[in-house]
């Protein structure tokens, strides 16, 4: 325990300035710049805005996936692992998007073109998430699920190989 009013005052003045220092300089990141790309000008995307603006609905996705006691009893096992795979991927891949569009790498068309492709995963996801509530399936609804399922792995796939392809 400090008794010293004289260092007790210096640390909390020391603590203030590095929590003053850290809120401007994540303010500074948050910042978009503009950068001069072949295809025009890029505002570049904070990874962390992109993170919890984007990606909000798939971590709450990839919990409800992590739950597989809910989803096991509706979907294949070897399915459910390669759904689990297929959402990492794709978090993946999307940060991947950003630091390539925020360097030139990837240009406006393109990245359009991968929100598109990330919009259907979203949608899929969704669709996925709102059948798996519920606790008791007919078997049409499991095999409408399990072929949603196959969907958001197809389409990850595709996502992926175009993009190691460009």
């Amino acid at each position: 325990m400090i008794k010293n009013p004289k260092v007790l005052a210096i640390i909390m003045i020391l603590t203030a300035f590095i929590i003053v220092l850290w809120i401007c300089r994540d303010l500074y990141l948050k910042y978009p710049k503009e950068i001069v790309c072949k295809d025009g000008i890029h505002r570049t995307i904070d990874i962390r805005d992109f993170t919890t603006t984007y990606l909000g609905y798939s971590a709450k996705f990839e919990v409800s996936i992590k739950d597989r006691e809910r989803l096991s009893v509706n979907i294949e096992p070897m399915l459910l692992q390669q759904l689990s795979e297929s959402l990492q991927q794709a978090n993946e891949f999307r940060k991947l998007i950003v630091v390539g569009f925020n360097s030139c790498a990837i240009t406006n068309v393109q990245y359009l073109q991968y929100g598109a492709k990330f919009q259907v995963l979203d949608n899929l996801s969704r669709q996925i998430d709102n059948i798996a509530k519920n606790e008791a399936l007919s078997l049409s609804e499991r095999k409408t699920l399990n072929n949603l399922v196959k969907q958001y792995i197809e389409v990850t796939k595709d996502l992926v190989v175009e993009g190691k392809g460009k």
